[in-house]
């Protein structure tokens, strides 16, 4: 669910943006869980970025900090953050998240589609992988599960396809709130929620500490491991594609990183994409830099507020 496009299995049927499951409720923004989340006192909010496999840094983040009893309040997650954050809501710890990431094959998450190059006689979609799949491998553990019934705080940041501003989900189904939030443009198809369609949080809000703001006056821990451009290997046609959507995501980080009182950036100088083969060493990566800078994280958030954020790790790589 975290690791980057390949091309697998046999085309599936078109339109696969229209859901395939009847849900409760649609996932939508409630003022009233907002108000919820504001009488939280004391803690923190973990803010966790998008970055495809490399949100698999995320879950070694949440290890080190589960291991020195520090819990967040509430978690904010855009896309690979998104699923982290959705399975910390449901009550998974690290270990277990780890575990169930470790079952995925890269055939349960790319199913192929007909992409649409405007044909009528030749209907196809906006994407070349259903983005359906994501949404089934959630469905597995969440069901039709609403993001207000969960265990813990979350909330999940995706970008409405037509206005291009972040939109916060902190209620309604979980399973198609992540995956709104996991829909790289022009890779998988995007949902269409209530009447509108979304794609992927990190074409607006990449490190989403500002709509974390909105939902919370706590200090906020964010982890950042959104794709530098630098480290891009452009060799065919989807590189390119993705390239053009880091190049802007990792602009847009920049202007958010600030707000934050403490950012970890785990070390992973790694060129291209990464997939499910690299869960191990990624986790480890995240693991290692948030337990050696644990009690900066500690004093951060039990202290003061900060004029400026305390950086563990390189946030400019």
């Amino acid at each position: 669910m975290l690791c980057a496009c390949q091309t697998v299995g046999a085309f599936v049927r078109p339109q696969s943006h229209e859901p395939n499951t009847t849900v409760e409720q649609e996932p939508w923004f409630s003022s009233k869980q907002v108000d919820e989340t504001r009488k939280i006192q004391s803690g923190f909010v973990l803010v966790l970025s998008g970055g495809g496999a490399r949100g698999f840094a995320h879950i070694g983040v949440l290890k080190a900090l589960e291991e020195h009893g520090l819990e967040p309040s509430l978690v904010v997650g855009t896309s690979a953050g998104a699923v982290v954050a959705a399975y910390w809501g449901l009550g998974y710890t690290a270990d277990q998240m780890l575990d169930r990431a470790r079952q995925l094959r890269n055939s349960d998450l790319f199913a192929p589609v007909l992409p649409s190059f405007g044909q009528p006689l030749l209907p196809g979609e906006l994407g070349l992988f259903s983005g359906q799949a994501l949404e089934s491998q959630l469905r597995l553990d969440f069901g039709t599960q609403l993001i207000e019934r969960l265990k813990r705080p979350v909330a999940i940041v995706a970008t409405d396809l037509e206005s291009g501003k972040p939109v916060v989900f902190n209620a309604g189904d979980v399973a198609r709130a992540v995956r709104a939030s996991s829909t790289i443009p022009g890779f998988f198809t995007p949902p269409s929620i209530q009447g509108r369609m979304y794609i992927d949080g990190q074409a607006s809000s990449p490190l989403p500490i500002l709509p974390a703001q909105q939902l919370s006056n706590l200090p906020i821990v964010a982890v950042d491991v959104v794709y530098p451009p630098a480290l891009a290997e452009v060799k065919t046609l989807s590189d390119l594609l993705f390239q053009t959507f880091l190049i802007s995501s990792f602009r847009i980080k920049e202007l958010e990183m600030p707000q934050a009182e403490v950012l970890i950036s785990p070390q992973l100088n790694n060129v291209g994409q990464l997939g499910l083969r690299d869960l191990d060493w990624v986790y480890q990566s995240g693991y290692r830099i948030a337990a050696a800078n644990i009690n900066k994280v500690s004093a951060a958030v039990h202290g003061n507020r900060l004029q400026v954020p305390v950086i563990v790790g390189s946030s400019r790589e």
